[in-house]
């Protein structure tokens, strides 16, 4: 790891520092916060009608960030401000529950959905690291190899030409890779 001058973290520590549990959470409640700041600013528009697509966003923004449990924080505490500040004398008309009911499936489908992709991301970041330190073992190898070793694909392209290959046939591997 770098250590800076200053003693400041370095991108990927901040970015962990971004993801800890309580900082999601603090980002969760807050992306509420701000998408209940914007409907009250709309309030005289929309009334006391409860439009949860300004809700969405803080959904997206917990599950991106801390996955399932921060996007369902996101998705109740929607629902509770929702029924506390913007109409809180409508919310029983069943109309205003079918409303609450479908945000609350909408909001579980996007935090499970949220999940599996942000899982998928992780897993897929740890492949392509071990597929990188592989073919970094994969040319040491090659590299300490005595004879010339290239390595050529079904298609006749050249994936590999170690050191002792360049040595006899006067080619950097630069030039004859992917050819």
């Amino acid at each position: 790891m770098v250590e800076m001058a200053d003693d400041t973290a370095t991108e990927g520590e901040w970015a962990k520092g971004l993801r800890s549990p309580v900082v999601v959470c603090v980002l969760s409640v807050a992306a509420v916060a701000v998408a209940l700041g914007m409907r009250l600013l709309l309030d005289p528009i929309l009334g006391d009608t409860q439009l949860f697509i300004f809700f969405m966003p803080a959904v997206g923004v917990g599950t991106l960030l801390g996955g399932f449990w921060p996007g369902m924080l996101a998705v109740v505490l929607s629902l509770v401000v929702s029924a506390i500040f913007i109409a809180p004398n409508t919310w029983t008309l069943t109309a205003e529950m079918v409303n609450h009911g479908a945000f609350l499936i909408v909001g579980i489908a996007v935090a499970w959905l949220g999940e599996r992709l942000r899982r998928a991301g992780i897993e897929s970041r740890a492949t392509q690291d071990d597929l990188i330190s592989r073919e970094a073992h994969l040319q040491s190898i090659l590299d300490t190899v005595p004879d010339a070793m290239v390595v050529i694909d079904e298609a006749g392209v050249m994936h590999s030409f170690s050191k002792a290959a360049e040595r006899l046939f006067d080619y950097a591997a630069a030039d004859v890779i992917g050819s």
